[in-house]
């Protein structure tokens, strides 16, 4: 018997200014299709939901009630389990690692299939050459902010602009900006001006930059391009090629990509059924055993 081969239509991907009602998160999707199943677990992505109960509740579910053959999630794929590092703290502590490390203690295979920041970087330029101006603001305003959330020091301009150039620049990319070029593109764009001592400040004092939107400033769309363009792409690709392998596969991703992916699951796979609320469970333990 030949198997079914499920084809991906990126076609239909949306942009997040077209999603209108965001899904509730936590939530489990469970699309049921030939012999198959695909569980779509959405989490809630924040601090304090990371660490909340619920999405563990619903990933022990998951687990009590299928046979699950594969796991993928959105971790960067250039990580690696064991030496995973994320913004939430101590690894066991990530709802988006939790079913990896729980499968990998039952001898389940997994994948983490989100594209990386250096993935972000080409995949936008390489859509529009024009681009490389909002891709480099928005990584020098993203490691400002992150040098001086670690160290407690201003990131200044010009160290800005040579991390950027040092991790992301190609020879055919034309020559970045530099410190008055893009302290001119800051100022046109944002309407203030840009320094040394207030690099460092601006992203913590505009967390609403820090959302996808399409209609919004060149960092909103910096986002929203990142993805639809490289992220959404990258991690559709690895939940087919996992359905094309597998016959019950759990995904873990932040729900708001669900909004954006929904429509080429739903076409090659049919509607879900959803689940928001799962039965209390203790958090297993998830170290790793050295």
């Amino acid at each position: 018997m030949i198997k079914k081969k499920y084809d991906l239509n990126l076609e239909l991907l949306n942009d997040y200014s077209d999603v209108k009602h965001h899904i509730k998160s936590p939530m489990l999707a469970v699309f049921e299709f030939d012999d198959k199943k695909l569980l779509y677990l959405g989490t809630k992505h924040n601090l304090k939901d990371s660490r909340s109960p619920k999405t563990f509740y619903a990933t022990n579910h998951c687990f009590d009630n299928f046979d699950i053959d594969f796991i993928v999630t959105e971790c960067a794929h250039s990580n690696k389990l064991i030496n995973y590092k994320n913004t939430f703290g101590a690894p066991d502590m990530n709802e988006l690692i939790y079913a990896p490390l729980l499968g990998s203690q039952r001898k389940i295979k997994y994948a983490f299939i989100d594209s990386d920041e250096k993935d972000w970087f080409k995949d936008v330029v390489a859509v529009n050459k024009e681009n490389i101006k909002m891709m480099q603001a928005f990584f020098m305003l993203n490691d400002a902010y992150k040098y001086k959330q670690t160290f407690g020091k201003n990131f200044s301009i010009q160290n800005a602009i040579d991390n950027v150039v040092y991790k992301f620049w190609e020879k055919t990319y034309p020559d970045p900006m530099n410190k008055q070029e893009f302290q001119r593109f800051f100022k046109q764009e944002f309407g203030f001006g840009v320094f040394d001592k207030n690099l460092s400040d601006i992203l913590m004092k505009n967390p609403d930059w820090n959302e996808p939107n399409i209609s919004g400033n060149i960092i909103n769309k910096a986002w929203s391009y990142i993805n639809i363009y490289s992220r959404d792409i990258r991690m559709l690709k690895g939940i087919f090629n996992a359905v094309n392998k597998y016959k019950c596969v759990l995904v873990t991703i932040g729900a708001g990509h669900f909004d954006n992916q929904r429509r080429v699951l739903e076409q090659a796979f049919g509607k879900p059924t959803f689940f928001y609320n799962f039965p209390k469970s203790i958090r297993q333990d998830t170290k790793i055993q050295k």
